[in-house]
């Protein structure tokens, strides 16, 4: 693991994490944290996916309001998250994001994935840029509101079904959207998990909706970022 910087389009300096394969690269990813920032979890799935043979990006987001931020998995951590989610809005993060895709873009054919709050904002983002080749979102609380327009390439959802955040209306609204956009979006719902399901540091985690929704990534990453096996 590396950590660099660069300018974002504002001019703001934004710090970001790379992680490079032993071996051959055989794509890229920008990976968008949850709201407790660059956590020892998001850590290791960046390592997980370097392993998978991605060269993986993960902006430091919150830098733009606090420097080197890591919030627990807590009630404090929750508020504090939201807080900064809240103050920041979709705008700067969305920025920050295709920031890094472009830097990826330049070589390689390009994923997303976000978990959570990154969930969501790997959601808006596809739909305000075409850099990507293929998203990934994980328990995005925030897509059902943002339902306004397309994404502009293929987007794989995980939801669980226990998670009282997400309930079962809004993902009506949001499984009605998928099936009706031109787009190629998969939705998968999980029956027994809770939010944060694929988060081994929170109670929720449920191994076996975790270990189903990777090997649905990792298949979805291959078809359409053209990797062969």
């Amino acid at each position: 693991m590396e950590k660099l910087s660069f300018k974002s389009a504002d001019g703001k300096i934004i710090s970001y994490y790379e992680f490079k394969p032993k071996s051959i690269i055989k794509g890229s990813l920008v990976l968008v944290y949850e709201i407790f920032g660059f956590t020892s979890h998001i850590k290791a799935l960046a390592e997980d996916f370097a392993d998978q043979g991605y060269i993986v990006l993960v902006p430091d987001l919150f830098e733009r309001k606090e420097k080197n931020l890591v919030l627990e998995y807590n009630n404090s951590g929750i508020e504090k998250g939201r807080m900064i989610k809240n103050e920041l809005g979709f705008e700067y993060p969305v920025m920050d994001i295709q920031f890094c895709g472009s830097i990826l873009k330049q070589d390689y054919n390009v994923g997303l994935v976000g978990y959570c709050y990154g969930g969501s904002l790997a959601w808006r983002t596809i739909q305000k840029s075409y850099l990507f080749d293929c998203a990934i979102s994980y328990y995005g609380g925030d897509i059902h509101s943002l339902l306004d327009i397309s994404p502009n390439c293929p987007a794989l959802l995980h939801f669980g079904m226990l998670d009282k955040s997400i309930p079962k209306e809004k993902l009506e609204d949001i499984t009605k959207f998928t099936e009706s956009s031109s787009k190629e979006i998969e939705l998968y719902k999980y029956e027994n998990a809770d939010h944060g399901f694929n988060c081994s540091d929170r109670p929720s985690y449920c191994e076996k909706s975790a270990g189903l929704a990777k090997n649905r990534s990792l298949a979805f990453l291959n078809k359409h970022l053209n990797i062969k096996e």
